[in-house]
């Protein structure tokens, strides 16, 4: 295909690719989110899971709050909330708000985890320090 057929879709997913094979970490989350949506490529969750691994080892903590709603949706792989509590959790040690917040309510809820009001607390405060409304 010639590249002026290309959508900018398509011309954002082959900037990415290059960008996050070279080690780019936001190119990564975004080619990942590209692979999850089938965003100027074909959607492709293994791919998916795979960019986003790379940039939550990157340090991107929005990589690792992906990766704990997509095996806590178990929509296109299977649920997995062991995996997902522990991406959860890396994403709200990393100071990712909506990672906060979740686990605020998990430890309210106490359903994934021991029903502990003292740390849905610390967890509510931490994501309103880092912007949760």
């Amino acid at each position: 295909m010639f590249a002026f057929y290309r959508t900018p879709q398509e011309r954002a997913f082959a900037k990415n690719f290059k960008l996050a094979q070279s080690g780019d970490a936001e190119a990564s989350l975004a080619l990942a989110q590209a692979y999850a949506q089938g965003n100027g490529t074909k959607k492709n969750i293994d791919q998916a899971l795979e960019w986003y691994q790379q940039a939550s080892a990157h340090g991107l903590a929005q990589a690792a709050w992906e990766l704990s709603q997509i095996y806590t949706r178990g929509e296109d792989v299977p649920a997995d909330a062991e995996a997902a509590l522990s991406y959860l959790q890396l994403a709200a040690q990393d100071d990712y708000a909506p990672a906060q917040y979740e686990l605020g309510n998990l430890y309210l809820q106490g359903k994934q985890l021991p029903l502990h009001l003292g740390q849905a607390l610390y967890w509510y405060a931490r994501a309103a320090q880092n912007g949760s409304s």
